[in-house]
Parts: C-alpha cells; sequence; structure tokens
C-alpha cells in the first residue's frame, strides 16, 4: 500500500510543474499541497520522495513571498535529508541551498 500512496501522490504532484511553467501558481500549490497531505498520511514517510514533494511546496512559497511557511518547510526537509543520507550528501546539500536561500531572503525582505 505504501508504494501505491506514492505512486498517486507523485501522479497528483506532476501537472504541478507544468502549471508552475504557465504562470498558474494557484493551482499548482494546490496539486503541491494534495500530494504532500498523502505523503504525510502514509506511515515510514521519511523517505528521499517526501523531502521532494517538500521542496516542490517550499520552492513554490519562495516564489509567492510565503517565506515562514518556506522555511518551516526546508528545515523539514533538510532534517529528513540528514537523517537518510547523512553528510556530506548531494540531496542533503540541495536542502541545505534551498533553506540558505529563504534564510537570505527573509534577510533582505527585513533590510528593505
Amino acid at each position: 500500500m505504501p508504494d501505491q500512496v506514492c505512486r498517486v501522490a507523485d501522479l497528483v504532484s506532476e501537472p504541478g510543474h507544468d502549471l508552475l511553467s504557465l504562470g498558474t501558481q494557484d493551482k499548482a500549490e494546490s496539486l503541491f499541497t494534495r500530494a504532500l497531505a498523502m505523503k504525510e498520511a502514509d506511515p515510514g514517510n521519511e523517505r528521499p520522495d517526501l523531502v521532494r514533494h517538500l521542496n516542490d511546496l517550499a520552492g513554490l512559497n519562495l516564489t509567492q513571498g510565503e517565506l515562514a511557511r518556506e522555511e518551516e518547510l526546508a528545515r523539514r526537509s533538510l532534517g529528513i535529508c540528514r537523517k537518510i543520507h547523512g553528510e556530506p550528501h548531494s540531496r542533503t546539500e540541495e536542502s541545505m541551498a534551498l533553506l540558505a536561500s529563504v534564510i537570505g531572503k527573509k534577510a533582505y525582505s527585513r533590510n528593505q
């Protein structure tokens, strides 16, 4: 059953990337949110595919300026990556870079 949930979550989120490229962020956010909820409901969900769903939504929130929500998602993503992959690892480094960009954007917006 967990593998089926994973596949369905991937199918739900896939069109979100196309919607983003078309500029329909609200629809993409809806799909990313639903996919993430499916993954979070899956027992033992701290796997690399959860990280992808967290990063999809976090990246979208960054473009929309929802920095508090994005920081929360990016921190969760980094925690899972550290748990699964350890350091150094390319996935962990990607999650660190995402969190660093959020923190940098927050600092920049405070100074404006």
